[in-house]
């Protein structure tokens, strides 16, 4: 564990942005502030830290700017400020941690490329139109985030998206995800509704619907030849399911969806 501490050499430039918010270019400040600035509400940073080379878990670029933090399974808590990620951020990894508060990705940097915060305790709505357009993985899974999911507003290079366990509601639409999206995992959420399936990106390997509240006829004969998992157990849904090869994992425990050869 660590505890945190803002070093009396930052702390006016913390006590003037908080007076002035949005008023401070973060190009204007160091990297060192910008963690300080990230972490200031979280256990994350050591206390009197003086060199951002004595942080563990970042990567730089040529420039000395930060490109990745990867601080997953530390047992940081707290709640963080997003707004003071590196603008030069590529790629964000907290996952298992013991994180908390809410997820605006407005204010994450446009050239994120991965984004993983799963086995959190976040919470609140999400916004995933406001997601980097440049993002190809988006890992939420595990927290505590609700409200509806919209689908049909993604960052069109995504390519793995996780969603699972947590407590999204409402309908999803499935006809016009990224064309390249290889990953979708929405399962064990309160969603309902019916599942159009007819429109799946071509690329598509798994797809993970269970433990929801789906329900009705749904046409599967139009299943990418990709797919290698295909999980509809525990809901409502009913239809039939030719497996397009033999590698595919098909389960479809308590619904109403039968493989047929």
């Amino acid at each position: 564990y660590f505890r945190f501490s803002i070093s009396s050499k930052n702390m006016f430039i913390v006590l003037s942005v908080d007076s002035h918010v949005g008023r401070v270019d973060k190009a204007s400040l160091s990297q060192l502030t910008l963690m300080e600035l990230l972490f200031r509400n979280t256990d994350g940073i050591p206390e009197g830290l003086s060199d951002i080379n004595e942080l563990y878990g970042l990567e730089f670029d040529e420039n000395r700017e930060i490109i990745a933090i990867q601080w997953f399974e530390h047992r940081i808590t707290g709640t963080m400020d997003f707004h003071w990620l590196p603008q030069h951020l590529q790629s964000l990894n907290l996952s298992a941690n013991l994180l908390k508060g809410t997820l605006d990705f407005a204010d994450f940097p446009e050239h994120m490329l991965a984004i993983e915060i799963d086995d959190n305790a976040f919470s609140g709505e999400i916004h995933l139109g406001d997601l980097p357009s440049q993002l190809e993985d988006l890992i939420l899974s595990y927290n505590k985030l609700s409200g509806v999911l919209d689908l049909e507003h993604l960052p069109q290079r995504l390519i793995t998206l996780k969603l699972n366990h947590n407590r999204f509601s409402g309908r999803v639409h499935l006809t016009t995800l990224p064309k390249g999206l290889a990953n979708l995992f929405i399962n064990n959420n309160i969603l309902h509704g019916t599942a159009n399936l007819t429109h799946l990106p071509l690329q598509l390997l798994r797809l993970n619907l269970a433990f929801n509240k789906f329900q009705g006829e749904t046409d599967f004969s139009l299943m990418p030849r990709s797919l290698v998992l295909l999980n509809v157990s525990h809901t409502e849904l009913s239809g039939k399911f030719l497996p397009l090869n033999d590698a595919i994992s098909f389960r479809n425990a308590a619904s109403n969806v039968k493989m047929i050869r």
